[in-house]
């Protein structure tokens, strides 16, 4: 009787020749060593980061930013623009400027942005700035 009884394929836990159980020792040491170098890493990372962002920066002194004032002494006939104003149409200029280089694009596509930056922004100054 206990022949005439259908197997059934047991459920629940795999079996060992499945999984990180069936790997060999060196595969084994090697995927916990990489995996342990790995968030090694990732922590040393974030500690250099917590290290640089502590580094002392120095107050904007938007006296110096003046082109109006600069541009006056010099003879230079100029809108009159505020410090602040000044700071943020520079910030928008270096940006967009570094964004090839973040970008990490071809040298080639690389200079066709450069030119489009300075066809666009070239205008943009002589206007805001009264040129």
């Amino acid at each position: 009787m206990a022949k005439d009884k259908k197997r059934y394929k047991r459920r629940g836990r795999r079996s060992k020749t499945r999984g990180f159980a069936s790997w060999s020792l060196g595969k084994k040491i090697g995927a916990i060593l990489g995996g342990t170098l790995v968030t090694v890493a990732a922590i040393g990372a974030v500690i250099v980061a917590s290290k640089l962002s502590k580094i002392n920066t120095v107050k904007l002194d938007t006296d110096k930013l003046s082109v109006s004032k600069e541009a006056k002494k010099r003879g230079i006939s100029v809108k009159e623009i505020r410090p602040e104003e000044m700071h943020l149409l520079m910030s928008a200029y270096v940006t967009a400027l570094f964004e090839v280089v973040v970008h990490d694009f071809p040298l080639e596509d690389a200079r066709h942005y450069l030119r489009t930056f300075h066809e666009f922004f070239y205008p943009a100054w002589r206007t805001v700035l009264g040129f």
